[in-house]
C-alpha cells in the first residue's frame, strides 16, 4: 500500500468532525502528519451528538462478540482518563437486570469474567430498593458493571482542543462536494464553495453524512466481490423530562431495554438496530417507538405522559461489515477501508468506521497503522503516544 499519483502536498484531509473523524485527527496530528479537518456544519452535528450517551463496558456485546466487549471495556477505560468530564456527574455507573427466573445468568457471567469485565452483583432487595419505580418482579437479579451515561458534547470538546493543540487546521461550515481525481487517484476534495484542496491522502469520517462521496455511487457495479458492506443502522429512543429515575439499568431479557439519566432527562432505548436503505435518513419507524414505549409501560407503570416533555427520534448510523459478519445480532468492530483494495479502486482514500461511538480509541489508533505503512512511515516519535493511554 503506498501514495500515488504526483503530488505536491503532504496534507491528509478528514472529511467529518464527529467523535471518530476528531479522535483520527489527534492520533495523526500528534504523530507528526499535516492534518486538515473539514466540518459540514459544526463539530458533532451529526451522529455524535445524537446518540443516546451511552458508554458501554461491553457487558451487552460479550456472549456474542467477546472480542468487541474487550475492546469496549479498553475504550471505557480510556475515555474517562482521557475525558472524565464527560461522565454524568450525577450518575452512578449502570445495573444490569435480569427480569424472568428463567434466564440462565451464568450466559452472562461467564462471559463477562471471560472477557474481563468487573462486575458485582447486588442483593435483590437493594437492586429493588434503589430501582423503586420499577415493579420487584422484574427485578430477579442483578448486577453492576462499569456502563456510564456521559455527554458526547464534552467528549467532543476535547478532541477538537487536543487536536489543534496537535496542529490539526480544524475548519467547521465546510461542506465538501466531491473528490478532487486524477483517472482513479484521490488527490483532494472539492468544497461546496468550489474551493479544491489538495491532500496527500483523504480520509472520509463522515458517517452518512459522506454517502455521496463514497466510491462507487456514480461508477458501473465491480466485477470482483468487495470484502466489505456499507450497512445502515437504524436505532430508536425516547426522552422524558423529569426524568423518572437517576438510575441507568439495562434489562438483558427485554430486547435490552435500557435508561440513561442525562442531566434530569430520562433516555430510553432498546439494543435493536434495523437494516436500513442507506437513504432512509433519521424517519422514525412508529411500530420501534411503540415496542419502547410498551416497556416503558411495563417497567415504569406510575408514569403518565402529562407533565412531561417528550421527545421520540431514531438515529441512523452508518458501519462497515466484512460480508462474513452481516447477520442479525452482530454489532459492527472498528474497520478501515482503503479503497486501493475495494473496487472499483481508488488510490489514496480511506473510510473509516468506529462500530460504536464509544470505540473511537481503537478506531484513531487503527487508522494511524494504516496511514504510517500508506505513507511508507517506519517510525513514528514519542509524542505519537496517544493522550488517552495508561502512564
Amino acid at each position: 500500500m503506498t501514495i500515488h499519483g504526483d503530488h505536491t502536498s503532504r496534507r491528509i484531509v478528514i472529511v467529518g468532525g464527529g467523535i471518530a473523524g476528531l479522535s483520527v485527527a489527534v492520533r495523526l496530528g500528534q504523530s507528526g502528519f499535516a492534518v486538515t479537518l473539514l466540518e459540514a456544519s459544526r463539530l458533532g452535528q451529526g451522529a455524535s451528538t445524537k446518540s443516546q450517551g451511552w458508554l458501554y463496558s461491553g457487558a451487552w456485546f460479550a456472549p456474542t462478540q467477546p472480542n468487541l466487549a474487550r475492546l469496549c471495556y479498553e475504550s471505557l477505560q480510556q475515555t474517562i482518563r482521557f475525558c472524565p468530564d464527560c461522565l454524568e456527574p450525577a450518575t452512578v455507573p449502570m445495573i444490569y437486570i435480569v427480569s424472568s427466573s428463567e434466564t440462565a445468568t451464568s450466559r452472562w457471567t461467564n462471559t463477562w469474567t471471560a472477557a474481563g469485565i468487573p462486575f458485582e452483583e447486588i442483593p435483590v432487595n437493594v437492586a429493588r430498593k434503589v430501582l423503586d419505580e420499577v415493579p420487584g418482579l422484574f427485578v430477579q437479579h442483578a448486577f453492576r458493571l462499569p456502563d456510564r451515561a456521559f455527554r458526547p458534547e464534552i467528549l467532543l470538546e476535547r478532541l477538537g482542543s487536543t487536536a489543534q493543540h496537535a496542529g490539526v487546521e480544524i475548519r467547521t461550515e465546510t461542506p465538501v462536494r466531491g473528490l478532487l481525481m486524477n483517472d482513479d487517484c484521490v488527490q483532494g476534495v472539492v468544497t461546496a464553495k468550489g474551493e479544491e484542496i489538495t491532500a496527500c491522502l483523504v480520509i472520509l469520517a463522515a458517517n452518512l453524512g459522506g454517502f455521496e462521496l463514497w466510491p462507487g455511487n456514480d461508477r458501473p457495479r465491480a466485477i470482483r466481490q468487495t470484502e466489505y458492506t456499507r450497512v445502515a443502522l437504524k436505532t430508536h429512543c425516547l426522552a422524558v423530562r423529569p426524568e423518572l429515575l437517576d438510575v441507568p439499568f439495562c434489562v438483558v431479557d427485554m430486547d435490552g431495554f435500557n435508561h440513561v439519566p442525562h442531566r434530569g432527562v430520562s433516555v430510553f432505548g432498546t439494543s435493536r438496530w434495523l437494516p436500513m436503505s442507506l437513504t432512509a435518513g433519521q424517519m422514525v419507524v412508529p411500530s420501534e417507538v411503540d415496542r419502547i414505549w410498551a416497556l416503558v409501560g411495563r417497567l415504569f407503570p406510575r408514569f403518565r405522559r402529562e407533565g412531561h416533555d417528550v421527545i421520540e427520534w431514531a438515529g441512523t448510523t452508518v458501519q462497515a461489515m466484512h460480508v462474513d459478519q452481516v447477520e442479525p445480532g452482530l454489532a459492527p468492530m472498528p474497520t478501515v477501508i482503503d479503497h486501493e483494495q475495494e473496487p472499483p479502486r481508488l488510490w489514496n482514500l480511506l473510510s473509516v468506521f468506529p462500530g460504536r461511538a464509544s470505540l473511537w480509541p481503537q478506531l484513531a489508533d487503527a487508522t494511524r497503522l494504516v496511514v504510517m505503512e500508506k505513507l511508507g512511515v517506519a517510525t513514528m516519535p514519542l509524542a505519537a503516544r496517544p493522550p488517552w493511554a495508561e502512564n
